[in-house]
Formats: structure tokens, sequence, C-alpha cells
């Protein structure tokens, strides 16, 4: 019992719980959850379509942004369009629907003569793609495209592209050892090792090139005297290590225009 001010008084009051309130209590949660479980469902169909808009929108739009367009106007669609290799249970895997086109094409790519000379060129890369003795698919994937993208176009370049990709996995894996050491003695260690794998590296770099110039050394030269009774060479010339080949040929200083 309540008492206010004057002589008023309340008495609190009991509800009486009607026959089937519980049935009814039940039938109305049950709605509840199922009107809660509709609304979810349709939010999560409009999200996944939100989605699904979206990634169409970025797949559109990166097929027209600059990268794409420099990408193709470097004519790299014959190297998109081989196949990749996976590993399988230590076991090297084309992946293509015909076995030997997935070998012509990624031997044509890697400049391997034949499918011996493909096949021995992807175990040595999966043996320079050990992490933790095991054969690592992250680095086998980076080293086979890369090895794709420097294009070799025989044997020779083929090899040296493979030896410039494993010193590159080597540089980096003796570059991060080196971060994560603290011992001096190490760092020192770790330091040497780096320094010549990265003059490696460069050296291997300046080999193809001078593979692919067939040796030819560009000589410019902008300016040009000569002194009375002297002689010189006038046109394109390509100098060899024990030949000078020179298009038309000598003419005396007094020939030349002043």
């Amino acid at each position: 019992m309540i008492a206010l001010s004057g002589s008023v008084q309340l008495r609190p009051t009991r509800r009486r719980a009607r026959p089937g309130c519980a049935t009814t209590s039940h039938h109305h949660l049950k709605n509840l959850n199922r009107r809660i479980s509709r609304r979810a469902i349709g939010f999560a169909c409009s999200e996944a379509a939100r989605l699904r808009r979206q990634r169409t929108h970025l797949m559109t739009t990166s097929l027209t942004s600059a990268e794409t367009t420099a990408i193709a106007a470097s004519d790299r669609a014959a190297i998109i369009a081989t196949p990749k290799v996976r590993l399988r249970r230590r076991r090297i895997v084309i992946e293509h629907p015909d076995t030997k086109a997935g070998e012509a094409l990624l031997a044509e790519a890697l400049g391997a003569a034949d499918r011996d000379a493909l096949h021995g060129l992807l175990s040595q890369l999966v043996k320079a793609s050990v992490v933790a003795r095991k054969p690592d698919q992250g680095n086998l994937a980076f080293m086979v495209s890369t090895l794709k993208s420097i294009a070799p176009r025989d044997s020779l370049e083929s090899m040296l592209a493979a030896q410039m990709v494993s010193i590159q996995v080597a540089t980096m894996r003796c570059a991060c050892r080196l971060a994560c050491t603290d011992d001096v003695q190490q760092q020192e260690s770790l330091t040497r090792a780096l320094t010549r794998l990265s003059r490696t590296f460069a050296a291997q770099i300046e080999a193809l090139n001078r593979h692919r110039s067939n040796g030819a050394c560009a000589i410019t030269v902008q300016n040009l005297s000569v002194q009375d009774g002297g002689k010189a060479v006038v046109g394109n010339f390509t100098q060899h290590t024990n030949l000078i080949a020179a298009q038309p040929g000598f003419v005396d200083a007094a020939a030349l225009p002043a």
C-alpha cells in the first residue's frame, strides 16, 4: 500500500495471467525472430550485391588505368598468357589444359631449347626457392614470373636470367637476416655477403646487356679536332675486341671544313 498526501490511498494492482498469454508471447517472439532473420538476410544480400558491383567497378577501372595501358603498350600479353608453375606434393605442375602445349609455351617464354632443358631449369629454380629446407611456392612463382619478364632469347640468356633471379632471392633473404639480427659479428658477415651478392647481380646485368649487344661498344664523338697532316675516320664504326670495322675511309685534315 502506498500512502499519498491527503486521504487518497492507492493499492498496487496485480495483473492476472490471461489464459493463453504464454502462447501468445511465444508466437510474438517467433514472429519477431522471423522478421529479424528476414531483415538480416535482406541486408546480407544487399551487401553482397554492393560488393559485387564494387568489384566489377574496380575490374572495369583497372582495365582502363594508365598502368594497364603501359603494360599493354610494352607488349606483355604473351607473357601473361603463358601457363603458371605450381608445386603439388613436391612435384612441378604446369597449369594448362594441354600438357604439351603448356610446356611449349613455357619453354618459349623461358628461352629453353626443349622439354629436358625446361624441366631442368624449373628443377633448379625449385631448389633455389627453398625456405626452411622446403620449396617455397611464393619464391618459385616470383622467380618464374621475373624470368618471363626478362624474356631470354636463347639458352645462354635463360641460364643467366635464372642465376639473376636466384641471386635476387638470396640477396633479399640475406637482407632479411641482417635486419633481424643484433649480433655484431653476424651483422658484419651478412653485410659482406649482401655486398658481394649485389655486385654479382650488377655484373650479371652487365653480362646480359653485353651478350645481347654482341659485345659492341657504342662510342659517340661530338667534337673532332684534326691537326695539319693528320687523318680522321668519318662515318659510323663498330669496335670489337680484335677488330675495327669502319665506313668510308680516311680523310685528310685539309679536306675537313675549318
